[in-house]
Formats: C-alpha cells, sequence, structure tokens
C-alpha cells in the first residue's frame, strides 16, 4: 500500500514529467494567436497576390492591344 511519502514522492515525479492543466492552457493560448498572425499574413498575401494577378491580366490586354496596333501600322 501506499504510504504519503510514498504518494508525495510520486506525485513530486508526476510534477516533473507533465504539464499542469494551466500551463496547458497557457501553451494553447500562445499556439492559438502565433496560428491568428499566421492566418492574418496568409489573408494580406492571398490579397496581394490577387491584386498582382489582376495587374498581370490588365498589362496583358494592354500588350496585345499595342501589338495589334503595331501590326496595323
Amino acid at each position: 500500500m501506499l504510504t504519503a511519502e510514498d504518494f508525495n514522492k510520486l506525485v513530486k515525479v508526476l510534477k516533473e514529467f507533465f504539464y499542469s492543466k494551466e500551463e496547458v492552457d497557457a501553451k494553447f493560448e500562445k499556439i492559438e494567436g502565433k496560428i491568428d498572425k499566421l492566418l492574418s499574413a496568409v489573408d494580406v498575401l492571398t490579397k496581394t497576390v490577387k491584386g498582382f494577378q489582376e495587374e498581370m491580366i490588365v498589362n496583358r490586354r494592354r500588350i496585345n492591344r499595342l501589338e495589334e496596333w503595331a501590326k496595323q501600322i
């Protein structure tokens, strides 16, 4: 049977090798914060890429019109 001293030793070992609920919660909050920052960065990058794609489409149309005009001359 476990004595109080054995139990205290067991609790001490468990505390050394396992996180408490508060520590786990704090780590999850930190990770959630990082995920939020990453999602924000991805949103900004997505908007930037979409803008570049739209600009490339417009430029391609301009080039095509200029090529057609140059052929007519």
